[in-house]
């Protein structure tokens, strides 16, 4: 992603030399068709080639994209995205651990997500906020990527397969296993299925930059 920005006066940055070309390039040729109908029907053209852009294009034409992706402002979103799902992944790995009996045994399960997951929203959040920020740069390209279309998939089944062991497996029997070393087989499912889809996240989140 390129971090320099045309300043006042300055020399412009070549995709935008190249953009304004071709808007150019694509009036002249609007023109000679509306001239050359014109000139075979004796009626001026109404109809438009020209489609209005999708929300995606949209989104990546804002001038608040175009300041994100052509200042600082890019790796700085970045980083911290990165410290975001850091806290994110780690918080639910401890718990998935003492889900599946492997890890924190000596710990009550109450105990540990009562101080993990008000930590796990809040980097939730900010990873949120930060991605949406280096999404918006460049939109069109993030949605037809294959490695970013699989990260958004994963993630609705991670919302679902935490609300399944929150409402079922979690309210209905904690007070049974809650110090129990070996949860019930309703647990330890959940805490596999969530390490294997996180980690599915993880390594799309990371390819979808070397296939943009």
């Amino acid at each position: 992603m390129p971090l320099g920005v045309s300043g006042a006066g300055g020399p412009e940055a070549p995709h935008r030399v190249e953009a304004r070309k071709a808007r150019s390039e694509g009036i002249q040729a609007g023109n000679g068709i509306g001239i050359a109908n014109l000139a075979a029907t004796g009626r001026p053209s109404h109809k438009s080639d020209v489609h209005p852009p999708s929300i995606w294009q949209w989104l990546q034409d804002h001038p608040l994209a175009q300041h994100i992706g052509f200042t600082w402002w890019f790796p700085l979103l970045e980083s911290i995205h990165v410290i975001g799902i850091g806290l994110v992944i780690g918080s639910i790995l401890t718990v998935d651990l003492r889900l599946l009996g492997l890890a924190a045994l000596r710990y009550p399960l109450t105990q540990i997500t009562g101080k993990l997951l008000p930590w796990t929203w809040a980097a939730f959040v900010v990873a949120a906020i930060t991605g949406f920020g280096m999404f918006v740069t460049r939109a069109p390209a993030y949605v037809e990527n294959p490695a970013f279309q699989i990260k958004f998939l994963l993630l609705p089944l991670a919302c679902i397969n935490m609300a399944i062991f929150h409402f079922r497996t979690f309210r209905r029997g904690i007070a049974d296993w809650d110090t129990a070393e070996e949860p019930p087989p309703a647990a330890r499912i959940a805490g596999g299925a969530s390490l294997l889809i996180w980690a599915g996240i993880v390594l799309a989140g990371r390819w979808t930059g070397h296939l943009i």
